[in-house]
């Protein structure tokens, strides 16, 4: 049994669940905490069903080298309708990981899963991570109160932390989104969707967010480096739903309302040149994990 011991918080979502499967694939024994419950057994993997607080932090006796801090709030929509409750999920959780490490007796690395949402109305193309943060959604606002958390206690209580703003997040067992939403439609023979069509997005893989996670972990330090986490590329909404349509037998001509969502600004593109000077890069093209994507809904998504 390895020696090595990461803890991974908010272990049932969808990003928490890739990361725990890449760590123990390294050779990681691997504590989750969250909600949800987890029956399948598995070497190396303990779960811990519970909210994400210094009270239940603090009962795992064991020492972690690295902590993933997956748990928070995963979208604008709830966010917009349940602030108190994104907060918490978002800020509080971020407060309960930074003071457990604190007062940890070896100090664990910390990594924070972000999100590009703190770039909000940006004002370059790629946005390099020195760009102004401008939220323009309680979503984002609390990512970046997270983000600003952490380099708190970097700063003053030299907590090795590292923050990867994750862009747009997608792979086979994402049951929501666009590219959910769209594969649910075209089965169903329609094709009409929120916007103009020609909003940009940054599609990275799950495969490849989770291999930044674990790499960045590395440089994290007490001046809390921030990578993006994209694959550099951006594609609009249109050609996007109408390369995913092409898997589907729906004769429906793409429809777009032109009603914008709430905190969904038109464009976000990745400037990850940050990320690939520390020796990481993106594998999976959007072309490659769209049609993965479409493949795996196809047969059943299961």
């Amino acid at each position: 049994m390895s020696d090595r011991l990461a803890l991974v918080t908010g272990g049932m979502g969808f990003v928490g669940r890739h990361v725990i499967s890449a760590l123990i694939l390294a050779g990681y024994r691997v504590i989750g905490v969250g909600h949800g419950v987890n029956n399948v057994p598995i070497n190396g993997f303990r779960w811990i069903e519970g909210d994400v607080d210094l009270g239940t932090l603090k009962n795992i006796k064991e020492v972690p080298e690295i902590v993933i801090h997956c748990a928070g709030g995963g979208s604008v929509a709830f966010a917009n309708s349940n602030p108190f409750e994104d907060f918490s999920r978002t800020v509080d959780t971020t407060l309960a990981v930074l003071e457990y490490a604190r007062q940890c007796s070896s100090i664990p690395r910390v990594v924070l899963p972000s999100s590009a949402a703190v770039y909000g109305g940006a004002k370059s193309w790629p946005t390099p991570e020195a760009e102004l943060a401008a939220p323009v959604s309680p979503y984002g606002i609390h990512k970046y109160m997270a983000e600003k958390i952490c380099q708190s206690y970097a700063k003053y209580y030299s907590i090795p932390v590292a923050i990867v703003r994750l862009f747009s997040v997608y792979g086979v067992g994402l049951r929501k989104q666009l590219l959910w939403d769209a594969c649910c439609k075209f089965s169903e023979g329609t094709a009409s969707f929120f916007g103009c069509g020609n909003e940009e997005r940054d599609w990275i893989h799950i495969s490849d967010a989770v291999s930044l996670l674990l790499h960045v972990a590395s440089f994290a330090g007490e001046h809390c480096p921030i990578y993006n986490g994209g694959s550099g590329f951006a594609v609009s909404n249109r050609e996007l739903l109408s390369f995913l349509s092409g898997y589907f037998d729906n004769g429906s001509e793409l429809c777009f309302s032109g009603v914008v969502k709430v905190g969904d600004p038109d464009r976000y593109h990745a400037d990850i040149r940050a990320a690939k000077d520390i020796g990481w890069s993106p594998r999976v093209t959007w072309e490659e994990g769209v049609a993965g994507y479409a493949e795996w809904f196809k047969k059943g998504a299961v």
